[in-house]
């Protein structure tokens, strides 16, 4: 059927359709273009960082085959060695935080800087304790991936106590980093940027359950004992005793141990 000159839509030929003008856009961000020239601290970040082999990392995980105390404890402790890849996209200049307006302060809107990041993470050596027969998983194992944004505070910061031995001050947090991790967890951590000549300093730090024999330099905690040691710790007094090596075999390298994380950061550098 026809209603005057039109032909009734169904019988029209392709010919006779007219393609539709497209509907015009604009840019909703500026990913992709030149960023600006002052990023502060996070303008170094920019492009695409690779480490092969120079990530570690310890979990602790729910192990219901475990064997019975003092060789298990329901769970096993996890070392990983890894290789990373981490890229960083400039995605756009003073995008404002709404604030409340107040007299004595005039710029009552926050403006930040954004940085989007990708964090790729497979390990390429990997072992447990107690052993569980295999499921650390093989070379390349894809054990993480991590997208996020990281923000540089340009004005209106927020500010945190800083404690330095018996001296306490008050520092202005400028930075921030938004994670996101796949299986639930989020993360907002604020933190200040500073510039170091030099290596910066690395203190030790403990990997042992936070709350309980986090000073593993005294002698007298009893996941050493010999005679009567803990069985909830045991893992963690073997890696301790038995640093994992991954597949490292330059001379002087102390291995990656709970008792201090951060030795091989120290050694690297």
């Amino acid at each position: 059927m026809t209603a005057g000159n039109n032909p009734e839509r169904r019988t029209r030929k392709f010919s006779e359709v007219v393609t539709p003008r497209p509907i015009r856009t604009r840019s909703l961000t500026s990913r992709g273009v030149a960023p600006p020239q002052e990023l502060g601290p996070l303008e170094q970040l920019l492009g695409v960082w690779t480490g092969k082999g120079t990530g570690w990392n310890m979990i602790a995980l729910p192990f219901h085959k475990a064997p019975a105390p003092p060789a298990g404890f329901k769970f096993r402790v996890l070392m990983n060695q890894y290789d990373e890849e981490l890229q960083f996209t400039f995605v756009d200049d003073d995008v404002p935080n709404r604030g409340l307006s107040r007299p004595s302060q005039p710029d009552f809107d926050q403006f930040v800087v954004t940085l989007d990041y990708q964090q790729k993470i497979a390990q390429i050596a990997a072992e447990d304790r107690p052993s569980s027969g295999g499921l650390a998983g093989p070379v390349g194992l894809p054990i993480h991936h991590e997208p996020g944004l990281w923000l540089y505070e340009k004005n209106r910061r927020s500010t945190d106590d800083q404690i330095k031995g018996d001296a306490v001050s008050e520092v202005e947090l400028d930075v921030a980093r938004l994670a996101s991790i796949p299986h639930g967890n989020s993360v907002l951590a604020l933190g200040k940027s500073e510039v170091h000549h030099g290596m910066p300093p690395i203190p030790p730090i403990s990997g042992l359950p936070s709350g309980r024999f986090e000073d593993v330099t005294t002698p007298d905690y009893d996941f050493r004992s010999a005679t009567d040691p803990d069985p909830y710790f045991e893992p963690y007094r073997h890696y301790i005793d038995n640093p994992f090596m991954g597949n490292v075999t330059v001379p002087g390298f102390p291995g990656f141990s709970p008792a201090d994380m951060n030795a091989i950061l120290r050694f690297a550098n």
